[in-house]
């Protein structure tokens, strides 16, 4: 597999209110300060930049890449969560409580009419079943659970300790 870079989107008043973004297009906060990876001439040349069309992604690919052009890639979107989409953490606890595990998210847990763990690992294989179609670095602007996919997914990662598997006799 052709190895790539990935970053997390700029952060949110969503973020901080701990409140289920999932795939609403909030607006990232101010950056401030950021330094980008590539500028001068450099800039454009042997590696593609791709990022989640969420715009607190986007936004974080043109200051970390200035003079680049992202292209928008469906596949870095983040995980659907469906009824939980704009809701606190501790609204979604009190609807949805056999969805946590000592006050955290069930990382195998399904939202009502979001998207399946299953479906995001599917996302996530078909994207990184694709790198070697590009020549030079690749670079991705995306999302936690996304995130959390693809390192799952190439090993890098298991789910956390705080997310086990449920089981139920």
């Amino acid at each position: 597999m052709h190895e790539f870079l990935v970053f997390r989107h700029a952060p949110t008043a969503h973020n901080r209110g701990r409140v289920f973004q999932g795939q609403i297009d909030v607006p990232p906060l101010p950056l401030g300060e950021i330094a980008p990876i590539r500028t001068g001439d450099e800039a454009t040349d042997g590696y593609v930049l791709l990022t989640s069309p969420l715009q607190r992604a986007v936004v974080a690919a043109h200051a970390l890449f200035p003079r680049a052009t992202p292209v928008l890639d469906n596949r870095l979107l983040e995980r659907s969560v469906g009824a939980w989409e704009g809701l606190t953490h501790d609204e979604v606890i009190a609807g949805w409580p056999d969805s946590f595990m000592d006050g955290k998210l069930n990382a195998l847990a399904d939202p009502p009419g979001g998207e399946s763990v299953l479906a995001l690992l599917t996302r996530c294989h078909d994207f990184l079943s694709s790198l070697d179609r590009y020549d030079g670095e690749v670079f991705a602007v995306t999302h936690n659970g996304w995130i959390r996919a693809a390192l799952l997914l190439t090993g890098k990662s298991l789910l956390p300790r705080s997310s086990p598997i449920p089981y139920r006799s």
